[in-house]
C-alpha cells in the first residue's frame, strides 16, 4: 500500500486518500489527473468498497477504456467506467419501459434523426430544406440539454415546439431514441420515479467524474440525482480548459461546485509533468485574464525549454507556405521523421490550403478524422436491415431498406404508408402486411400490382431473416441479409467504389 501511494505527489495523494464526501480536484493540464482518478478508484477498492458500488464517468470511449484497463491491472476488479451516454443507455435498457417505450429500443444516429426530423418539418408545413432541418435540430438538441425546462413546460408556445413535440411522438411511435435522449430520458426517469432513482442511488454510491468542466445541464442533473443521498462525489476538471460551451457545456457547474455541494474539499494539482517552464509561463499569463476561474499556477521542474516562436501570416496561403517550409526544414535539417510532426487546425475545411502546399512540396501527410466505419453507406444499409428485422416499428429503417434493391416504392408512397400505419395504430410492418392481404383499413392505400408484389417479397424476406435471427448467430444473420437482398449486386452499380464497400462488409 505504501508503494502505491508513494507514486503520488502531495496534492495527488490528498485527493486519492479523501474517500468520503464531495471533492473537487482542480487538475491543470499535464498534472496527472487520470492517475488521480484511477488511483482513487483503486484506493476505494482497497478500503473495502465493492466494485459494483463505484461508478466512473468520462467523455470518450477511449478514455473510459484506458481507465478501466488501468484499474483492472492494479486491482483485478471490474468497475463500471463509461461515458455519460453509455451510462444513459445502460439505465434505459433497464428502465425505459417506465416512460412507455419497449426496452429493445433503437438508437437513431444523426442521419436517422435528420430523416425523421425532415418528415416532421414537411408534415407541419415548414418544408424540408437542409437549413430548416439544421435549425430545428439545433433547437431540439438545445432543449434536450436543458431538461428542467422540458419537465416543467407544456412546450406549446410556437412552431419550433410543435416540431419538437411531433418529433418526440414519432420517436416513441417507432420505439426509438436519439443521442440526446440518452441523457434526457434517464434524468426524466429520476425526476418522475423516486423509487427507481433510489435503486440507482443504492447501486452507485461513489461517483468519480472526469472533465467536469465539460458537463452540460443534463449531465449535471444526472450526477446531482445519483449523489443526492451519499454526497460521495469526486469531480476532476479545470475551468481554464472549458472549450465546449458551444455544444452546451456549462462552466458554472465547476465554478459553483462548492455551492452545490457544501463542505466540498478543493485540491489543486499545479505541477505539470508534460511541458517546460517557458510554455507554462505563457499559458499562466494568458489564462490569468479569464474572469470565471479558480486561481492556480502551473509549474514544472523540467527546465525552461526552448523559447516560443510566433508567426503571423497575411493570408491563409502565406500561413500554409510557412508551415510546409518548417516541416521540410525539420525533416531535412533535424532528421525528424514526417510521422513525428503534427499540424492542428480548427475545422476540416481549413485542411485544403495545407494539402495544396504539402502536395507541391512533396510533404507526405495523413488527414486524421475521416468518416467513421459505422457512418459508411454500406454499413448503415445493412444495419438498417437488422433494425427492421429486430423491430418492425422502425419507419426510418424501413424507408432505408425497402428500395434496396429498388421495389418501386417512392417517397410519396412511403409517406402514405407511414401516415396509414399511424392512423391504424399499427407498426410499419404490420400495416404493410395488411396492405398486401387487402385487409379492411380506415384509409385504404392503393398500390399497383407490381408495388404490392414487391412489398410482399420484402415482407417475406424480413420474415425469413427473423427466423434466422432466432436460430443463428449475428454474423450468420448479416451474411444472410447481404445474400437475400442481393446487396453486392446493388453495390456493383457504382463499380469504382464496389471493392472498397464490399471489403468493409467482409470485415
Amino acid at each position: 500500500m505504501e508503494d502505491f501511494l508513494d507514486r503520488l505527489n502531495a496534492p495527488q495523494r490528498l485527493a486519492v486518500e479523501t474517500l468520503e464526501g464531495p471533492l473537487l480536484v482542480l487538475a491543470g493540464a499535464g498534472s496527472g489527473k487520470t492517475r488521480v482518478v484511477t488511483y482513487r478508484i483503486v484506493n476505494l477498492l482497497k478500503h473495502g468498497i465493492p466494485a459494483k458500488n463505484i461508478l466512473g464517468l468520462t467523455f470518450t470511449n477511449k478514455a473510459a477504456q484506458e481507465m478501466r484497463n488501468r484499474v483492472q491491472d492494479m486491482s483485478n476488479s471490474d468497475v463500471l467506467i463509461s461515458t455519460f451516454h453509455s451510462l444513459g443507455s445502460r439505465i434505459l435498457r433497464h428502465s425505459i419501459d417506465l416512460l412507455g417505450f419497449r426496452r429493445d429500443y433503437t438508437l437513431y444516429d444523426d442521419e436517422d434523426s435528420n430523416k425523421l426530423l425532415r418528415s416532421c418539418c414537411l408534415e407541419l408545413g415548414f418544408g424540408e430544406e437542409k437549413s430548416t432541418v439544421k435549425l430545428m435540430k439545433s433547437f431540439i438538441s438545445g432543449l434536450k440539454n436543458h431538461p428542467l425546462v422540458l419537465f416543467k413546460d407544456n412546450l406549446s408556445r410556437n412552431s419550433e415546439y410543435e416540431v419538437f413535440n411531433l418529433y418526440q411522438r414519432k420517436l416513441k411511435e417507432y420505439n426509438a431514441v436519439d443521442f440526446d435522449d440518452l441523457l434526457l430520458l434517464p434524468v426524466r426517469i429520476f425526476f418522475e420515479f423516486p423509487d427507481t432513482l433510489e435503486h440507482y442511488q443504492n447501486r452507485w454510491q461513489y461517483l468519480l467524474i472526469d472533465e467536469y468542466q465539460d458537463t452540460n445541464e443534463a449531465q449535471y442533473l444526472l450526477i446531482k440525482y445519483l449523489t443526492e443521498k451519499t454526497q460521495n462525489l469526486c469531480v476532476v476538471g479545470d475551468p481554464d480548459q472549458s472549450i465546449y460551451s458551444w455544444r452546451g457545456a456549462q462552466i458554472q457547474n465547476i465554478i459553483n461546485f462548492e455551492q452545490d455541494f457544501p463542505g466540498a474539499l478543493v485540491v489543486p494539482l499545479e505541477q505539470n509533468y508534460r511541458s517546460r517552464s517557458n510554455i507554462l509561463e505563457v499559458a499562466n499569463s494568458l489564462i490569468s485574464h479569464n474572469e470565471s476561474r479558480h486561481e492556480k499556477k502551473l509549474w514544472s521542474d523540467r527546465g525552461d525549454g526552448p523559447g516560443i516562436k510566433q508567426f503571423i501570416g497575411y493570408n491563409d496561403k502565406e500561413e500554409a507556405d510557412f508551415v510546409a517550409s518548417c516541416l521540410t526544414y525539420h525533416h531535412e535539417h533535424d532528421k525528424l521523421p514526417w510521422n513525428q510532426m503534427v499540424v492542428f487546425y480548427r475545422t476540416h475545411a481549413q485542411s485544403r490550403i495545407f494539402e495544396d502546399f504539402f502536395y507541391s512540396r512533396r510533404v507526405p501527410y495523413v488527414i486524421v478524422g475521416g468518416l467513421s466505419f459505422y457512418q459508411r453507406r454500406e454499413v448503415k444499409d445493412i444495419l438498417a436491415y437488422l433494425k427492421i428485422v429486430y423491430s418492425g416499428s422502425d419507419f426510418i429503417a424501413f424507408s432505408r431498406t425497402i428500395n434496396l434493391p429498388k421495389r418501386g416504392l417512392g417517397d410519396v408512397t412511403l409517406e402514405k404508408i407511414r401516415q396509414g400505419a399511424t392512423e391504424e395504430e399499427l407498426s410499419i410492418l404490420d400495416f404493410c402486411h395488411a396492405l398486401v392481404k387487402n385487409a379492411p383499413l380506415k384509409t385504404p392505400l392503393k398500390l399497383s400490382a407490381k408495388q404490392k408484389l414487391n412489398l410482399a417479397g420484402y415482407l417475406q424476406m424480413i420474415q425469413e431473416l427473423r427466423e434466422g435471427y432466432t436460430t443463428g448467430s449475428l454474423r450468420e444473420l448479416v451474411l444472410c441479409t447481404i445474400a437475400k437482398c442481393d446487396y453486392f449486386n446493388y453495390l456493383k452499380e457504382d463499380p469504382e467504389s464496389f471493392e472498397d464497400r464490399k471489403a468493409n462488409l467482409d470485415s
